[in-house]
C-alpha cells in the first residue's frame, strides 16, 4: 500500500473523531453494538450536561433534575471502524427494546435523529437494519473497544462536561486484557518490551489512563510491522502472557 493509499485509509477511517453525531434532523448511521455500556447520572448545566458528583454536587444542591447519559461503543457499518454513541436514557430504552427481540450479536442497527439541531425536543429512533453478513460481524468482534469511561466528545451540541480524568489513574483490566492478547501475538522485544519502555512500565496494567490512546498507536504500528524506535523496558521476571 502505497503512502497515499494509507493517508486515505487512515482519513476515511477516523473522519469526525471516534464520536459519533448526528447534529441534524434526519441525520443517521448504521452500526453493531459491542461491549458493556457506560452510564452516568447528569445535569443539564446551562448549554451542557454535567456530571453529578454526588455527595456536595451543586447540581444536587440547587435542585436540577437528574438526567441519564449512556456512552455505548457501536461498530460503524460503512467506516467499518468502531465508534463511541452517546445517547440518553429514552434512547437506550429503546436500544434495549431491540436488543431484548433481536439480540445485538449478528445484527445492525440504524439510528436516526429526529429534531433540528439545538432542539431539546430532539429523539432518536433505533431500528433493525439487517443481519450483519459474516465478514461484518467477524470485523465487529475483533475491532478494539473504546474506554468509555475517560473517552469525552469534545464537540457536538450535546457534548458533556465531566471532571478531568485522574492523571495517575492506570487503564482499566479490560483495556490491560486486550493490550496483552494483542501483544501475545507479536515479538517481546520489538513490540512488548519497547511499547513498556515509551511509558517507563514494567508491566501493562502500570500505563496510565491517560497512555492509552498513545499506546493503542504504538500496538497498532506493532501489528502494521512498523519498527518501534523507543527504549526497551527492564524484562520483567514475571511472565504476564502466561
Amino acid at each position: 500500500m502505497s503512502g497515499w493509499d494509507r493517508a486515505k485509509e487512515l482519513t476515511q477511517k477516523n473522519a469526525g473523531g471516534i464520536f459519533i453525531r448526528l447534529q441534524n434532523d434526519g441525520e443517521k448511521f448504521v452500526a453493531a453494538f459491542r461491549g458493556d455500556p457506560f452510564a452516568r447520572e447528569m445535569h443539564w448545566v446551562g448549554e451542557e450536561y454535567g456530571e453529578c458528583t454526588g455527595k456536595g454536587c451543586e447540581g444536587c444542591a440547587k435542585g436540577t433534575k437528574l438526567t441519564t447519559r449512556v456512552k455505548i461503543n457501536v461498530f460503524a457499518v460503512a467506516e467499518k471502524a468502531m465508534k463511541i454513541f452517546e445517547c440518553s436514557g429514552k434512547t437506550f430504552q429503546d436500544l434495549l427494546a431491540v436488543r431484548e427481540k433481536y439480540g445485538v450479536d449478528k445484527w445492525c442497527f440504524e439510528v436516526k435523529r429526529h429534531g433540528a439541531a439545538k432542539s431539546t425536543k430532539t429523539k432518536y429512533s433505533v431500528l433493525p437494519e439487517r443481519e450483519l453478513s459474516a465478514d461484518e460481524r467477524k470485523a465487529a468482534d475483533s475491532a478494539p473497544l473504546h474506554n468509555l469511561e475517560v473517552a469525552e466528545d469534545d464537540e457536538g451540541d450535546a457534548a458533556p462536561a465531566t471532571r478531568p480524568a485522574d492523571p495517575n489513574g492506570r487503564i482499566i483490566p479490560t483495556i490491560v486484557a486486550e493490550f496483552r492478547e494483542r501483544l501475545r501475538r507479536l515479538p517481546k522485544e520489538t513490540a512488548y518490551y519497547p511499547i513498556l519502555g515509551t511509558f517507563g512500565c514494567e508491566r501493562l496494567d502500570e500505563i496510565l489512563a491517560v497512555d492509552e490512546h498513545r499506546a493503542r498507536a504504538l500496538i497498532e504500528r506493532a501489528e502494521r510491522g512498523e519498527r518501534l524506535n523507543t527504549p526497551p523496558a527492564p524484562k520483567n521476571e514475571l511472565d504476564e502472557f502466561q
